[in-house]
């Protein structure tokens, strides 16, 4: 198949925004070509761009669905318009429920891949509200290829026990919100005579980024995390507006956190699950760092006392924690878990990710009529070459981080190759020609 997938691709955004659009380009058993020009152009597809080409149309949550500067009314009609495989990721699914789902039905979307927990997808998505569309339950990224092999540090040469960066969340977004930020103060307190040395911190300017978020890491005994997401889904918007308006006129201090939510969202509040694992777990894994969690079920990935050291949202159980910390082998055997049977098994890997997505893409495509096929066989050499022409370069890890040498060498050639010759290279290794 050949699949367009439409994204924001840019050196600016997160690592886990282009590793996961790294991923579909790289492993898919399909041919991949990313268009990335939507938000420079007001959301509207180049005339150009002639969708018929494509056996898939892929809309990245990259691009916001519901937000006409990311993908225009104009481009939703011709989306509509077309008659192959459609299918839409989304992400911080907790904000524009409804406007993506008007976007979904516009689109005619075939799948949608949610990272709503499957038993609140009905709730979020009922089958009857978007046109019969599939949704399947992902996560919000997997184990990073750039980390998985970096060199990992003795637990006696790390400068810290304990490090975390968090920030704080609208008020809107309810207790899991607060957990991100309430974890790093409340940890600083309870463990101030402790003897531990921390990198603790929730302030914007305390944000690390890139090298430097790796090396911290690295650098770590250990690692605060919470459950990702939100405890309250805005699905008009309201809330979000109303929230944030009064937080802005009454300003941080005197703002009442307690009245808000009673008056706004607290019949709201964990009504539907959206808890779910972070990226960030993965990342500390794959750097053989320990995980101090607060408890959750974390999409059932990681199990307690085997993949991390579970703190109690009380801290009742500070002390119990601190000790184990200071226990080299209980913190070597725990990370030793977590680094085997989720980063080394590849079960969290963007190829097992990757797989999924062809199957329901294959699945997808099994339903559809043949009619278009004979008119896409004598299109398409026009439209890659101008593919190719707008793209920037792919990004690739630090090479720094490589695992060897000659491995960050073959990484930075690779990302400066043409998009499609990544792809014929790609199809000569599996004998595809």
């Amino acid at each position: 198949m050949k699949v367009l997938l439409l994204c924001d691709y840019r050196w600016s955004h997160a690592p886990t925004i282009t590793d996961h659009i790294n991923s579909l380009l790289r492993y898919s058993e399909n041919s991949v070509y990313r268009y990335s020009g939507l938000v420079e152009n007001n959301g509207d597809l180049p005339d150009w761009l002639n969708l018929d080409v494509f056996d898939a149309v892929i809309v990245h949550y990259s691009i916001f669905v519901a937000v006409e500067h990311y993908l225009s009314d104009k481009s939703k009609a011709r989306l509509a318009q077309y008659q192959g495989v459609k299918a839409v990721f989304l992400q911080d699914e907790y904000r524009f429920v409804n406007k993506s789902i008007e976007g979904i039905n516009t689109v005619g979307a075939d799948i949608i891949f949610t990272c709503v927990p499957e038993k609140g997808i009905p709730q979020v998505y009922p089958p009857e509200q978007v046109g019969g569309a599939k949704a399947v339950n992902v996560l919000t990224g997997y184990v990073s290829d750039a980390l998985k092999n970096v060199p990992p540090k003795e637990l006696g040469e790390r400068k810290y026990d304990v490090s975390y960066r968090g920030r704080k969340y609208p008020a809107w977004h309810g207790r899991l919100g607060r957990e991100k930020w309430e974890i790093a103060k409340q940890f600083k307190k309870k463990t101030r005579w402790k003897g531990l040395k921390t990198n603790i911190s929730y302030r914007e300017k305390d944000r690390v980024h890139g090298a430097n978020w790796v090396e911290l890491i690295r650098n770590s005994r250990s690692v605060l995390g919470v459950e990702s997401g939100a405890s309250v889904f805005d699905f008009t918007g309201e809330i979000s507006t109303s929230v944030e308006t009064i937080s802005y006129l009454l300003g941080e201090k005197r703002f009442d956190y307690d009245r808000v939510r009673e008056d706004y969202f607290a019949d709201l509040e964990d009504k539907i699950g959206l808890e779910q694992i972070s990226p960030r777990v993965f990342e500390a894994i794959s750097l053989r760092t320990l995980c101090i969690l607060y408890e959750g079920d974390y999409s059932g990935v990681v199990k307690a006392n085997e993949h991390y050291l579970p703190l109690k949202k009380d801290f009742s159980n500070i002390d119990e924690v601190c000790k184990k910390l200071k226990d080299d082998y209980y913190v070597a055997e725990i990370v030793k878990n977590a680094y085997v049977e989720l980063v080394h098994s590849e079960t969290y890997s963007y190829q097992s990710f990757v797989k999924l997505f062809d199957a329901e893409l294959s699945a997808a495509q099994a339903k559809k009529t043949l009619a278009g096929d004979a008119k896409r066989k004598g299109l398409g050499g026009r439209v890659i070459a101008e593919l190719e022409k707008s793209n920037p370069p792919m990004m690739q890890f630090p090479y720094s981080y490589a695992p060897s040498r000659a491995a960050g060498m073959v990484a930075r050639a690779r990302s400066v190759l043409p998009q499609g010759l990544n792809i014929k290279l790609k199809n000569l290794v599996r004998g595809n020609g």
